[in-house]
């Protein structure tokens, strides 16, 4: 799209500030999006890491999910001491504390099937 851009040329002055500021705009809405999608990847593939080490504390046993409930504790205290710090001026902004809000919930769920598993065991 930029290397297009670049090969169109000049255009009539009463027309470049207005094009250009709608290209700017377009290809902020594309980097942007593509920003929020490699995040998303990367939230997806630390699920599936937490979901696998709770199959191996699981195989460990108790101690192992102990230790595991405690990393989860603190990295849920860790997300809701950082959701603190977004300010929701902004529609990044509003997506970064939703998908950090989304973080924490999965992470308390995950932290809920532990605990059950740990009254199961005990």
């Amino acid at each position: 799209m930029q290397a297009e851009w670049k090969t169109i040329g000049p255009v009539a002055r009463k027309y470049s500030d207005e094009l250009w500021a709608q290209f700017s705009e377009l290809c902020d809405s594309f980097f942007n999006a593509k920003r929020e999608a490699i995040k998303g990847e990367r939230m997806k593939a630390k699920d599936e890491r937490a979901a696998k080490a709770v199959r191996a504390a699981v195989s460990k046993g108790a101690e192992g999910l102990r230790h595991m409930r405690d990393r989860l504790q603190q990295e849920i205290k860790t997300a809701e001491n950082n959701i603190l710090f977004f300010t929701a001026k902004s529609k990044t902004a509003n997506k970064l504390v939703e998908s950090m809000q989304k973080k924490i919930n999965d992470l308390k769920q995950q932290l809920d099937d532990i605990q059950k598993q740990l009254d199961n065991e005990e």
